[in-house]
């Protein structure tokens, strides 16, 4: 019986899993900053040139290996009202950036995206924008529902709730505890659930 030729789908397949295993290993061992592709593919067993075949850069490589990470825990099933679900997704976003196997990586990855245009692209497209779009979606049903004022604008409240969030992770390295966001939470909403009567912007 003759024998069937290596299926390169199949090869491609094992070759790409190596590679992003090899790559959050390394990540956890060694940090963003000293990973490099050469080491990611010493540790996957392939040629460096393997890994530009795919990827860009070590960013575009741990943007894979996190951005399916990331995603599952924000999108999990609805709890409640659009409310109780942004107030959700604001406490799993603080979650993650505060795991100490994601959070540092991704401050990393932010970083290097600020002079790598593709990889912002990148970054935006799959990770930003979606979540994003959600938070928008959850903010106009909370408001069409009358749980917050429908003349503020949702891309204001998206940003007043997460910006701090970034913030402490990008520039102050400060705890991000689940009493932060609390009060993050609490202070938009006391705002933004008042009245439009009497809650006017002053």
């Amino acid at each position: 019986m003759a024998k069937r030729a290596p299926n390169p789908l199949r090869r491609s397949a094992r070759s790409q899993a190596a590679i992003l295993q090899a790559a959050y290993e390394l990540c956890q061992q060694e940090g963003y900053a000293r990973l490099t592709i050469e080491g990611i593919a010493a540790r996957a067993g392939v040629g460096k040139q393997t890994i530009y075949r795919w990827w860009p850069s070590k960013g575009a490589v741990l943007l894979d290996v996190f951005v399916d990470q990331i995603t599952a825990r924000l999108d999990a099933a609805p709890i409640g009202s659009p409310l109780d679900d942004l107030r959700r997704r604001v406490h799993v976003t603080a979650e993650v950036l505060a795991d100490t196997t994601i959070g540092p990586h991704i401050a990393g990855l932010v970083g290097d995206a600020q002079g790598d245009p593709l990889l912002a692209r990148e970054l935006h497209q799959r990770l930003v924008a979606p979540a994003r779009a959600q938070h928008r979606e959850l903010i106009c049903a909370a408001q069409a529902q009358g749980e917050l004022r429908a003349d503020v604008d949702p891309d204001l409240v998206a940003d007043t709730l997460f910006a701090p969030l970034w913030f402490r992770l990008l520039v102050t390295k400060a705890e991000l505890s689940p009493s932060f966001v609390d009060d993050i939470i609490d202070t938009v909403m006391t705002t933004w659930t008042e009245s439009q009567t009497n809650g006017q912007h002053r």
